[in-house]
């Protein structure tokens, strides 16, 4: 190689490769200090784009699950409710049962059709005040009630529940004719042990259905759970950083360096031995 004054090339290249090692050394201790493979679109467009996705759909999966929670807590409400109703129309049977027996005179079953028909309201109002959220839970007015348990807009990512069919009033329990008018002569009463068995057969259909549903949501929950975990451990490769891959590749670039501002003094050092051939 010729030796110039005006150009030392050998300095330039030095300086030329010490600011590519410095860029890599940057980006390395970027790296190890944030954790990351992945800090900007340079490093790994195509990951970071997909990563970016997976991250977004797990944060709208975390919300979906919570939806589902949120809907088990419905259920529960309602099943709460239904349970309620459900030892009352027992006690109203076995009020009615009383009333059936001929030692009773008009007085007693008057008295025994009090307590029947107070708990009849109790039923109408617990009809008429369960609710999540302020969503009537055993009322008929409430009829399809969606739960968004997916993170897409289309039909497989929601779940119907009609609150209609579990509702526990007194027209969808058929009770509204004994519940008005009591038991206070003996042939309600006879009526009215055939109507409750009727009704106390639907809380129990109600009370399967919602069960049914609170298990298909706890399903729901636990495939959306491992799903979530899968986006993440999948991000998570995409996105991380190899502390053992990158600590050495810092100490290589680390030498490396080190080695280049040698060299650049040595480059640098030329023009001087130049100088000392003319002299």
């Amino acid at each position: 190689m010729a030796l110039t004054v005006r150009n030392n090339m050998a300095a330039l290249n030095s300086i030329k490769t010490l600011n590519r090692t410095q860029n890599k050394l940057t980006g390395s201790l970027a790296k190890i200090s944030s954790g990351l493979r992945v800090n900007s679109a340079s490093d790994d467009a195509a990951g970071l784009s997909v990563a970016t996705r997976q991250t977004s759909d797990n944060t709208s999966l975390k919300q979906a699950m919570r939806n589902a929670n949120d809907g088990i807590s419905l259920i529960q409400t309602a099943e709460g409710g239904l349970n309620e109703v459900y030892n009352i129309l027992v006690r109203m049977r076995e009020l009615a049962v009383q009333g059936s027996n001929q030692t009773y005179n008009s007085g007693d079953r008057s008295e025994i059709s009090k307590e029947f028909t107070t708990l009849a309201n109790e039923i109408k109002r617990i009809a008429s005040v369960a609710n999540f959220n302020r969503t009537k839970v055993l009322n008929s007015s409430t009829t399809g009630f969606a739960l968004q348990v997916g993170i897409h807009k289309n039909a497989d990512n929601k779940i119907l529940l009609n609150l209609a069919s579990v509702a526990a009033t007194w027209g969808s329990l058929g009770i509204s004719s004994i519940s008005s008018d009591g038991i206070t002569t003996l042939a309600q009463s006879v009526t009215a042990i055939n109507i409750i068995d009727t009704a106390l057969k639907s809380v129990n259909s109600s009370r399967s259905t919602l069960g049914a549903f609170q298990n298909r949501l706890e399903s729901t929950l636990n495939e959306a759970s491992n799903y979530s975990q899968n986006l993440a451990n999948s991000s998570s490769q995409i996105l991380d950083v190899d502390y053992a891959t990158e600590s050495a590749n810092m100490t290589r670039y680390q030498i490396m360096q080190q080695a280049g501002v040698a060299a650049l003094g040595q480059a640098k050092a030329i023009p001087q031995s130049i100088i000392s051939l003319l002299s």
